[in-house]
């Protein structure tokens, strides 16, 4: 389950400074990465959620920020965005994680994703939107007050997981069994 806004702002301000800026991305990554994963579908009808829905790509992060140079102009943040898009989509959604057999009633599970075997998190983009509308208070912000500014940065990543809506895929009653989408929101 998605920890509050409030958890992220904590865990953010725990991030030690780094020797290095490669450093400093991991751990940015590992704090995102930790609170990322916590996201889970908020499904009512299902009878269990088991851990593990999504794991969040932090070495596909890693490589975007590591592109990033270091500059006071506001052009890092779309591109600490799409790091953090590229990241979002290039996670894996395991299937089977959620049982809602009165739900789908021929398969027990989300045993189908779209495509591919992949589901989907169709609002990664607006995800993306809310870390670029957040961030951009953020430049004007540091010279005011900048640990306003710090805690406007973790809110921006707590605002994307929490746009994820996930597409499960289980199988209702046929012949053949009929694939049935649910988009549900992330919790």
């Amino acid at each position: 389950m998605l920890d509050p806004q409030d958890t992220w702002v904590d865990e953010f301000k725990k991030i030690s400074p780094a020797d290095t800026p490669i450093m400093g991305i991991i751990n940015l990554a590992d704090v995102i990465e930790k609170l990322t994963n916590k996201v889970e579908p908020n499904f009512p009808a299902a009878d269990s959620i088991l851990p593990g829905i999504f794991k969040w790509n932090k070495a596909l992060f890693v490589a975007q920020m590591l592109s990033l140079v270091p500059t006071q102009a506001p052009d890092w943040i779309p591109k600490v965005a799409n790091a953090w898009m590229a990241a979002s989509m290039g996670g894996i959604i395991t299937p089977g994680t959620v049982t809602a057999a009165s739900i789908w009633g021929q398969s027990t599970s989300d045993i189908l994703t779209v495509p591919a075997a992949a589901t989907t998190i169709p609002t990664i983009a607006v995800g993306q939107a809310a870390i670029i509308t957040t961030l951009s208070a953020i430049p004007a912000l540091t010279a005011v007050n900048p640990q306003q500014a710090q805690e406007l940065f973790a809110k921006s990543f707590f605002l994307a997981v929490s746009a994820f809506s996930f597409i499960l895929i289980g199988l209702a009653p046929g012949i053949p069994p009929i694939p049935v989408p649910m988009p549900v929101p992330a919790r």
